[in-house]
């Protein structure tokens, strides 16, 4: 590919991005009510019902807290859904965007890369569930 047409990708991309990701302040209370209901609806299609993620107001940094009720107590876990749903998301459709493929393969790509962005975030809140959620109560994450 010549260097011309690569920078005119580079710049679709970089373009989409910006686009995407300048609304958020706008956006942030809707999508996080999104990722909070999709996340319970796999937790329940999981046979979860213990796990709820629940809307975070006592800290600006994160918008989700992810609670775990058991026999023992409580668990706790903060999300921020910008950076874990959000972005992933934008630079998905952002990287579409700006590659060249045939019409009629676009709306098929598109489709099969939100389903495996959708499965990389869920990935990446099942680990941070996993790790969060294996430390005692008394004990502090190593670092």
């Amino acid at each position: 590919m010549p260097i011309r047409m690569l920078a005119k990708r580079l710049g679709i991309v970089l373009a989409a991005l910006v686009l995407l990701l300048l609304p958020w302040p706008g956006v942030r209370h809707a999508y996080a009510h999104w990722f909070r209901f999709t996340g319970d609806l796999l937790f329940y299609i999981a046979g979860l019902e213990g796990l709820k993620l629940e809307p975070k107001r006592d800290d600006p940094r994160f918008d989700t807290d992810a609670l775990f009720t058991e026999a023992d107590g409580r668990w706790a876990c903060s999300f921020d859904s910008r950076v874990t749903g959000f972005l992933p998301t934008a630079l998905f459709i952002a990287l579409w965007v700006g590659t060249p493929m045939p019409r009629q393969a676009r709306k098929r790509t598109l489709l099969w890369g939100l389903f495996w962005v959708q499965l990389f975030i869920l990935a990446q809140i099942a680990i941070i569930l996993l790790w969060r959620f294996t430390i005692h109560v008394h004990e502090t994450p190593a670092h």
